[in-house]
């Protein structure tokens, strides 16, 4: 006579379905995680002053860019923005270190001119809310904005630097490429300032 336990245990067989049915069923959860996360990345990071009425969360734009302004004391330029939380991981730091040590390297010139800033935002603190909720960041990221006259013209916020943690040299050519967009694009104004004068 079999003993209770052997009687209850499934049989090997139903085990292997079983498995086989719960892999199936994560496979389909990742690839439609996957579908999802390419939708998401095709929809442009880049902002304009012109689109921005509709990226506004918790206030109407004004508002929310007369607070944005007022944390950022929003200067003239492209401003480098690191969101980071209280607690912060080993890859947090990697990524602020890598940037903030190659803009500050790479463009000392852009520093020196006060056409370029580096802000740290901690997304912990209740003061820094406003920010958060105008770039729609609640944890470590990289947000270039460009300013004139106290109006922000773009903002780009860098999701790839994540994707190159391990790669320091493809992390700040990836920052640099869009720094440099900016940068030109801030000193076209600042041009057109200078002409208007």
């Amino acid at each position: 006579m079999k003993s209770l336990e052997t009687r209850t245990r499934p049989h090997r067989s139903s085990l292997r379905h079983g498995t086989v049915l719960a892999l199936a069923l994560l496979g389909l959860c990742v690839g439609i995680g996957l579908a999802l996360a390419e939708e998401d990345a095709a929809t442009p990071a880049r902002v304009t002053a012109s689109a921005k009425a509709t990226t506004a969360v918790a206030a109407p734009p004004d508002t929310l860019l007369q607070a944005v302004a007022g944390i950022l004391d929003a200067p003239d330029g492209v401003t480098v923005l690191h969101f980071h939380a209280a607690e912060r991981c080993a890859d947090c730091i990697l990524i602020e270190t890598y940037v903030r040590d190659y803009v500050e390297q790479i463009f000392a010139k852009e520093f020196e001119a006060g056409s370029l800033h580096y802000r740290l935002i901690n997304v912990d603190l209740p003061e820094n809310l406003p920010i958060c909720d105008h770039y729609e960041i609640d944890d470590t990221m990289v947000v270039l904005t460009r300013w004139r006259g106290g109006q922000e013209q773009e903002w780009l916020a860098l999701w790839e630097v994540w994707d190159y943690v391990e790669d320091s040299i493809s992390l700040t050519t990836y920052v640099g490429d869009e720094l440099i967009t900016l940068l030109e694009a801030a000193a076209a104004d600042e041009a057109g300032k200078t002409a208007d004068r």
